[in-house]
């Protein structure tokens, strides 16, 4: 267990801390995994795992009480050679404000404090969270269930061990005002000791005049939404604390599963969309081991970015043509395993029997299970150096913005709201995204603090992407100018940085006169005709590209690129339609090369065309070269 002035340092001090799978080298993640999620007989066991099924789920005490090491359910996969996850083992403290309770809804506490707030705005306590993230006294109580339950379960290897389904600050990715409790401010003057130089430095950028760094307090967003000025950085600073503290906390229960047991692995389930409830992803990413991962604004391709080391989960429910080509693409796309979302027991009856998704699902099992799964997850993606910057500040600051905006009631707004909320920072990195994509390149995320620490002087980089960045520190700014000077092309939907980090507005976007010089910094709109040029300036041009043979259009290919023991292999799989049957494509190499379909075996000699005919559901691979 983590002594005292260790936790008070984990939730008060320090930068963030290096992706957690990079402390324990011993964590081994197997190949493609099927795990079933709701409780199975024998006869069930059975068959789930002759059909490729591999893995399952057992619940323990999830309080502090005694947990069960002789678990039936545990005892009857191991009895098989199976494996399975531990559930929910801390959901008390990392998803408080959603989690089942059989009598009451799963945001019931969270509908409370909004409740209180509406009734007793100036009351405090609405904005009190319940445990506290940075509570010493439930840290450690944390810690300290986390090691039972490790040490509890060693034997039988768990595939990992969920922390919680589900977690953040409030409920999901709502925005609340949490945490006003003392550890949370404590913690937060802290943190701000890291950030500025001197209590005089925070009183110029909030312009404020607290005496004393014990006097310092947030600016609320009831009084953000309705303040006339555009400085922000009082309510920006402490919903960026938040944001630290909740990784922190996570990060803590990963480290205590790796003191435990050095060779386990940690994992939250359900994780959103980039913006609210604690899922800022430059210090999420690396704060746990295993992520099963609600898709949604580019979450996956953003985890993925900052911690490449990332296990990434789908959650699956049915075997329905669209079920299984999301299947393929999560793989395409880097996720290790799916947890099979079974309430009716459809997938296999009660007394052993295949149902129909059973039947539907067991080929995609095998293949996935098999050489062709085992070679995609073994395969390097390609980047072709083009980088998007991932900037929590701008979602920030352009979510208080829209507020100001409509002056709607922010407090009614829950994580379906905000989950559903098409803001101008998150449609630009989709659009920016898509138009990346449909080019046939492939790129990566990257984050401020990389920028800043020298990400573009790599030379890896040929192209930076500033998706509707209107916040933007000066170190990052500078970092841009090099790069646009030392010849990289700079994109972008605005004028960069019309307000600094702590959304704090300027006089005028720090990059408006790079971008008014035109040369290698442009605007272009994530959906304009102007994309071809500027790739082409970036010196990118597309070795594959594929169309439709027939001459109908609206039915793109993805193309994904990877490099395997010194080839190239290329996967072609169409976007998902109702209704679709195997059609006629076309692919145009950039120059001749041999090919092997890694599915049927068919080669070619050095080709620069080539006709397909590709499924609706399932990817072509081809290993070219």
């Amino acid at each position: 267990m983590l002594s005292r002035r260790s936790l008070l340092a984990l939730i008060g001090l320090g930068a963030t801390a290096p992706a957690a799978r990079g402390d324990t080298p011993q964590h081994v993640w197997p190949d493609w995994q099927a795990i079933i999620y709701q409780h199975q007989n024998d006869a069930q066991l059975d068959t789930l795992q002759r059909i490729g099924v591999t893995n399952g789920k057992i619940f323990t005490s999830r309080d502090d009480a005694a947990g069960n090491p002789a678990n039936p359910q545990a005892a009857a996969f191991a009895r098989r050679g199976m494996r399975f996850y531990v559930e929910n083992i801390a959901t008390d403290f990392y998803s408080a404000y959603h989690r089942w309770f059989p009598d009451r809804p799963v945001d019931a506490a969270f509908l409370a404090v909004q409740a209180l707030h509406r009734k007793h705005p100036n009351d405090p306590a609405a904005f009190i969270r319940n445990p506290g993230l940075s509570d010493p006294v439930w840290l450690a109580r944390v810690q300290g269930r986390l090691g039972r339950v490790v040490r509890d379960y060693a034997r039988y290897r768990p595939l990992y061990y969920s922390l919680a389904d589900e977690p953040g600050i409030a409920d999901l990715a709502a925005n609340w005002d949490f945490d006003l409790a003392p550890s949370s401010l404590a913690g937060m003057r802290a943190w701000l000791k890291t950030q500025y130089p001197s209590l005089a430095a925070l009183n110029r950028q909030w312009e404020a005049d607290f005496s004393s760094w014990d006097a310092v307090t947030p600016v609320l967003t009831d009084a953000a939404v309705r303040q006339f000025g555009r400085n922000f950085s009082g309510w920006a600073d402490f919903k960026r604390w938040m944001d630290v503290a909740f990784a922190r906390a996570v990060r803590l229960g990963t480290q205590a599963v790796h003191a435990a047991d050095p060779g386990a692995l940690a994992a939250i389930e359900g994780a959103q969309i980039p913006g609210w409830g604690g899922y800022n992803y430059t210090h999420l990413a690396g704060a746990v081991d295993v992520m099963e991962i609600y898709h949604g604004d580019e979450n996956i391709e953003i985890a993925r970015s900052l911690n490449p080391s990332l296990v990434m989960l789908l959650t699956s429910a049915g075997a329905d043509p669209a079920q299984r080509h999301q299947l393929w693409r999560s793989v395409l796309r880097g996720m290790r395993g799916a947890i099979l979302w079974d309430p009716s027991s459809t997938m296999v009856l009660a007394d052993g029997t295949l149902g129909p998704w059973a039947v539907q699902a067991a080929p995609v099992f095998a293949a996935l299970r098999g050489p062709l799964g085992r070679t995609l997850l073994a395969a390097e993606r390609i980047d072709d150096g083009i980088a998007i910057l991932y900037s929590p500040a701008s979602l920030r600051t352009q979510w208080l913005l829209d507020r100001r905006g409509d002056w709607s009631r922010w407090e009614n707004r829950g994580p379906s709201v905000e989950t559903a909320s098409n803001d101008a920072v998150h449609a630009a990195m989709r659009g920016f995204a898509t138009l990346i994509d449909h080019a046939g390149f492939q790129g990566h995320y990257t984050a401020q603090g990389l920028i800043e620490q020298g990400a573009l002087e790599s030379g890896r980089i040929r192209l930076l992407v500033l998706p509707h960045v209107i916040a933007l520190s000066d170190r990052a700014a500078a970092a841009v100018r090099r790069f646009v000077a030392g010849g990289g092309i700079v994109v972008a939907d605005i004028a960069p940085g019309a307000f600094d980090e702590h959304s704090r507005a300027r006089e005028r976007p720090v990059l408006a006169d790079l971008f008014q010089a035109g040369g290698n910094a442009i605007i272009q709109s994530p959906s304009g005709d102007r994309a071809t040029i500027v790739f082409a300036r970036a010196g990118l041009h597309a070795p594959f590209r594929v169309e439709r043979a027939d001459g109908q259009v609206g039915d793109p290919v993805r193309l994904f690129r990877f490099r395997h023991h010194g080839a190239t292999l290329l996967a072609m799989h169409r976007s998902f339609a109702d209704g679709g049957t195997v059609a006629p494509f076309t692919l145009h190499l950039a120059s001749p090369a041999a090919t092997t379909d890694l599915r049927s075996g068919a080669k070619t000699g050095p080709v620069r065309r080539l006709d397909l005919m590709l499924d609706p559901v399932t990817p072509t691979v081809l290993r070219v070269g």
